[in-house]
């Protein structure tokens, strides 16, 4: 098979939730065998596959090994070179596999991925940002302030293209967007406590709803009617 029919078997096994390993560990050894011959798409997509799990009727993983750990740590070596040709969506997912999976040098998140993920931050819808958040915050990544404050953080309160000098806290949020980043920054409090993040929670509940419990309509909570 050439390498165009070898990526669609793992995309075949996947959509017919094939759980059977062995299967998935033949189709992975035939991948690492060609491995040279992909792009960066094509290589996201690999991680995605491979890490993604296979639900049952009841919506639970099976407990499936589709391959080795070599798998993930093969594409992430070779991965740096591909990744200014990653698209918004490949560059969070990857991340996502990355730091599941525990690999990938620390010159490979800083020189390469997060500084792909850095240039294109504002373009990040907010569950893309969310997610970022959150697997950041499994990796505990606390080393770079800058990232941290002007970038991730700075996306909370800013809108693309605006001045942050000129128009302060220019960006909003409906309510389900504000609860999923107000989470996601309680996440990473607890995983990074060193990061500070209580004016950036306090931004954001701004534009969070309470419920009243005796009408059941939505209202403005305390905190910030206070702010």
């Amino acid at each position: 098979m050439n390498a165009k029919n070898v990526i669609q078997v793992p995309i075949l096994l996947q959509n017919l939730r094939i759980i059977d390993p062995e299967v998935w560990q033949l189709a992975s050894r035939h991948t690492l065998r060609i491995l040279h011959k992909y792009k960066g798409r094509d290589m996201a997509m690999l991680l995605d596959l491979y890490d993604r799990d296979i639900l049952d009727s009841e919506g639970e993983p099976h407990l499936l090994r589709k391959t080795e750990a070599d798998f993930f740590e093969r594409i992430v070596g070779i991965l740096p070179m591909h990744i200014k040709h990653l698209s918004k969506e490949c560059l969070i997912r990857t991340l996502e596999v990355t730091v599941k999976r525990g690999v990938g040098s620390d010159r490979m998140y800083r020189d390469y991925l997060l500084l792909k993920i850095e240039r294109n931050m504002m373009k990040l819808n907010i569950e893309q940002f969310v997610r970022m958040v959150r697997a950041l915050a499994d990796k505990q990544y606390v080393e770079d302030n800058v990232f941290w404050n002007e970038y991730v953080f700075g996306y909370i309160h800013n809108l693309p293209g605006v001045d942050p000098k000129k128009v302060k806290d220019s960006r909003t949020f409906s309510d389900a967007e504000a609860r999923k980043v107000w989470d996601a920054l309680i996440y990473l409090k607890l995983k990074c406590p060193s990061l500070d993040v209580k004016d950036h929670l306090n931004y954001v509940e701004k534009f969070m709803e309470e419920e009243n419990p005796s009408t059941g309509a939505a209202e403005t909570p305390i905190s910030a009617q206070s702010a």
